[in-house]
């Protein structure tokens, strides 16, 4: 991770630092060009491309602004191959990233699709169905195991109640945002399994 002091900030129209706009700034050198950049928060992310080579990477930053005799700007950022412990790169970063045989690349970029496909699974709504894989024994399951279930109320919590086989429940937490599929069609009503939960104690565990 290379550190940068005493970065020029290009301010705003209200006079305060724009962050983004300033590393983009830095970062348009002899080398490189900057596609596409994002932040959250105080963190950088950006689609980097290569003049010489013509690939794009990713590209991570954690930002300090500070006032010295005028707003400046300290960082320091990391290409994806060292791969950089926040995860949150948008997507429409990770659309732009050349394809690459890097494993370290490969390793962060795969988290950071684990980080979305965790989010897009906390907000299937109430009634969803899904076919879940097993990824490891579990009691009265094996490893490669499918069980169907669907989201429902547990008194105050969310649960993923099993239809087939029939019985048990799972918090959110235990599946795994990849070990699943949205099943389309289902042969019985949800709603009997959503109206008879009431709190925990009804729910058969496993």
């Amino acid at each position: 991770m290379k550190i940068h002091i005493d970065v020029s900030v290009i301010l705003k129209s209200n006079g305060k630092p724009d962050i983004r706009k300033s590393l983009d700034m830095y970062n348009n050198c002899e080398q490189y060009v900057v596609l596409h950049s994002v932040m959250l928060k105080n963190i950088y992310y950006a689609a980097i491309k290569s003049k010489l080579t013509g690939r794009v990477y990713g590209y991570v930053a954690k930002t300090i602004e500070y006032d010295k005799n005028g707003y400046k700007l300290a960082f320091a950022g990391q290409f994806e191959c060292s791969n950089p412990e926040d995860t949150k790169c948008p997507e429409s970063i990770l659309g732009l990233l050349t394809p690459t045989d890097n494993i370290m690349s490969n390793y962060w970029r795969g988290r950071c699709r684990e980080y979305h496909a965790g989010l897009a699974f906390k907000r299937l709504p109430m009634g969803t169905k899904i076919s879940w894989t097993i990824p490891c024994d579990f009691l009265h399951s094996r490893r490669g195991d499918k069980l169907e279930m669907v989201k429902a109320r547990a008194g105050k919590v969310n649960k993923w109640i099993v239809k087939h086989p029939p019985g048990g429940a799972f918090p959110p937490e235990y599946i795994h945002p990849t070990d699943y599929v949205i099943i389309q069609d289902w042969s019985e009503p949800v709603y009997k399994y959503q109206v008879n939960v009431v709190d925990d104690e009804e729910i058969p565990e496993f």
